[in-house]
């Protein structure tokens, strides 16, 4: 059975809701694990790309991806994380998952084969940067 792009982003988002980051292999593996339907590869490379342009999914390293702002602010709202209801800890969370959404956008979009070597040093440092702030977003929750 083909599975439509509807039943393969409902699945993505069902593998990505327990926070994990996933390659689109296991992207992949898992949906054929959980439908037994078949799809292509372009199929799931536009899911992953409508999924990360809604903030559903981030791409948190080239290739590497989990749940996005969108599944934060309603797990923020419930009020599960360590600041409770803090207005405070919600609107900084939801602004850093917008900031590491962004510059993962900039970084994916960017040709590192055109990078000069002080470019090349700049994005280790974006690297760094964005796994601090994905720690501090998730104590915000």
């Amino acid at each position: 059975m083909s599975l439509t792009s509807a039943e393969i982003k409902r699945l993505i988002k069902k593998c990505a809701a327990d926070g994990q980051r996933y390659r689109p292999r296991e992207f992949d593996d898992y949906i054929r694990r959980e439908s037994g339907g078949t799809f292509t590869k372009g199929q799931l490379a536009g899911v992953i790309g409508q999924l990360k342009s809604t903030g559903e999914l981030i791409c948190v390293e080239r290739g590497i991806y989990q749940a996005g702002d969108r599944e934060d602010d309603r797990t923020m709202a419930s009020g599960d994380g360590l600041h409770g209801d803090s207005t405070f800890a919600q609107e900084i969370g939801q602004c850093l998952m917008q900031t590491i959404a962004r510059l993962s956008q900039v970084v994916e979009n960017t040709n590192v084969m055109e990078m000069n070597q002080a470019e090349f040093g700049l994005l280790s440092e974006i690297k760094r940067l964005k796994e601090e702030l994905v720690q501090i977003a998730e104590r915000c929750r």
